[in-house]
């Protein structure tokens, strides 16, 4: 982008400015309720309820929010034989390894929590870190709904479910009350939105995150955990928060985008957040660059491996012709009459819609149907080929602020960047002139 005019739409930048303001105003990043800290847990989800209220945003992960369900969790047998090695750790441990640990292994000083979004099965953020931590780490899965199966965070909860029903956890003074609706009533009035829904949801999100927490910790602790991998930490925090009571260390894998703009992980005012992961482990050295971490975040870079192992999995050329669109939940709905107008301009080019795994390949097979004349050089793709593969054949891919424009600018593709709101994440990357 030659010009500075075309970057000056303000979409999450004013957001987040406006967010960081009223943090230091009302000192949430410490802000303690009832034992617990509220704020790492609200700041992501009043982001999202903002952005997506002033029509920014669609919901982040569609696919997800339509497979949640109420129904009870129902603890695997797997996970059930853990809990009960776990007991026989805390009856008759004394300082080495127990009988137990013969025929269950991965009950050691490391835990491991995979993501939810895998190819082929596999995590590949996770994967090479839980080959090195080997037998004596415990692979703590986040299953779909739908296939309930070893050892996951539910089983923890559930399995602690009866202790749980006799924590004691502290009061919510009328005073945490009104500090929520004044910071809300803020927030409202500044980014002319509706927040109230946090003051009405403000006691079981806290009540919650407490008894979580404490559940997390109690397993930590019978686990003799001293590191804790994860990944996503800020839909994490009462796992992070129970570390933190257990006196555990915590190493996050980097997943996904990260930047200035991204409330999971960026702190420009210099504050220090109670439940962020002591060490970030990243794909390379632009992600610390980038983003204002919090001053005790430790960075530590690992690479991406993956990404060139995915891409040769399928022996494809390089097209010259093909132009790849990743979507991605909050964004696709803006995205998509974009690439169809890009097919129509360009009928010597051949433009593939790429969804990210979060949105419904159903969803947007309609929305195409109904335009009037589908371009024939257009198609939707999802899944397969896996995207590493796909983007290795591009000549070009375009997006906003996907992961996905990172590890094909690594694969080689020309980037461009659509001014849609999230274009400010990279804002950085166009101006160094990557894209």
């Amino acid at each position: 982008m030659d010009s500075s005019a075309e970057w000056s739409h303000e979409y999450v930048r004013e957001v987040c400015d406006v967010i960081w303001d009223v943090e230091v105003e009302y000192d949430l990043i410490n802000w303690q309720v009832a034992g617990v800290y509220p704020w790492p847990l609200l700041r992501m989800p009043i982001y999202y309820a903002i952005t997506q209220q002033r029509g920014f945003f669609s919901d982040p992960h569609p696919a997800k929010s339509e497979t949640e369900t109420s129904q009870k969790f129902e603890v695997p047998a797997a996970a059930q034989d853990v809990w009960r090695a776990l007991q026989v750790r805390a009856r008759r441990s004394q300082g080495g390894r127990t009988f137990w640990m013969r025929w269950l292994p991965g009950i050691g000083r490391d835990v491991l929590v995979t993501h939810s979004r895998k190819i082929g099965g596999i995590d590949v953020y996770t994967e090479a870190v839980a080959r090195e931590l080997g037998r004596n780490s415990l692979i703590v899965d986040r299953l779909p709904a739908s296939k309930p199966s070893g050892l996951d965070l539910r089983s923890v909860l559930e399995l602690n479910r009866s202790w749980m029903k006799k924590f004691q956890q502290q009061e919510i003074t009328q005073a945490d009350r009104d500090k929520i609706s004044e910071v809300t009533r803020v927030l409202s009035e500044r980014l002319s939105v509706d927040l109230s829904e946090f003051v009405e949801s403000f006691e079981h999100r806290v009540t919650l995150l407490a008894r979580q927490s404490a559940s997390y910790a109690r397993f930590f602790e019978l686990a003799k955990t001293r590191r804790l991998f994860v990944t996503d930490s800020y839909f994490s925090t009462a796992l992070l928060a129970g570390a933190r009571a257990a006196g555990v260390r915590i190493i996050e894998l980097q997943h996904g985008f990260i930047s200035r703009y991204h409330l999971g992980y960026s702190y420009p005012r210099g504050q220090i957040s109670p439940y962020v992961a002591d060490e970030l482990w990243t794909f390379g050295k632009y992600w610390k660059d980038e983003t204002p971490f919090p001053t005790t975040l430790k960075t530590r870079i690992i690479g991406a491996p993956y990404v060139q192992k995915l891409a040769s999995s399928f022996k494809n050329e390089r097209v010259s012709n093909r132009v790849v669109f990743t979507s991605q939940g909050a964004i696709g709905e803006q995205l998509l009459p974009l690439a169809v107008a890009a097919a129509r301009a360009l009928p010597d080019k051949q433009i593939v819609f790429r969804l990210h795994p979060s949105e419904s390949l159903s969803d947007f097979e309609r929305m195409v149907a109904a335009e009037s004349d589908r371009p024939t050089n257009f198609e939707l793709s999802a899944r397969e080929p896996n995207i590493f593969a796909l983007l290795a054949s591009a000549d070009t891919q375009v997006g906003v602020f996907s992961t996905t424009l990172l590890e094909g600018m690594a694969l080689g593709c020309k980037t461009a960047i659509v001014a849609l709101p999230g274009f400010e994440y990279m804002q950085r990357v166009v101006e160094r002139g990557d894209a």
